[in-house]
């Protein structure tokens, strides 16, 4: 339930900026580690792997090259291409569940 809110505030949020002046990257920075630390519950086993070592590693550089907060934020925010992508990633494992198809693909 808090994936499908938070996913419901991420999309109100962009849709906002769209259209309004304002700028929302704060709330937008909160509500994508919120929507990607609940959709990494959610994701399968080499989902979580490959997105684990990837956030590690970006981590990892902005502590070592010692980034403001606005370039964390900035880099947060970029990750929301990554969650999308995610997201319709999860969906072709379904499909490919129901179909039965994963001896054909070898997933």
């Amino acid at each position: 339930m808090l994936f499908i809110l938070t996913v419901f505030v991420f999309i109100a949020l962009n849709l906002i900026t769209l259209f309004a002046s304002m700028d929302l990257s704060v709330l937008l920075f909160f509500d994508t580690l919120v929507v990607l630390t609940a959709s990494f519950v959610l994701m399968g086993k080499s989902f979580k792997k490959n997105t684990g070592m990837f956030l590690i590693f970006n981590v990892g550089m902005l502590l070592y090259l010692g980034q403001p907060l606005s370039t964390w934020i900035g880099a947060i925010l970029s990750l929301q291409n990554v969650i999308s992508i995610v997201v319709v990633l999860q969906l072709f494992s379904i499909l490919i569940d129901v179909g039965k198809c994963y001896t054909e693909v070898g997933y």
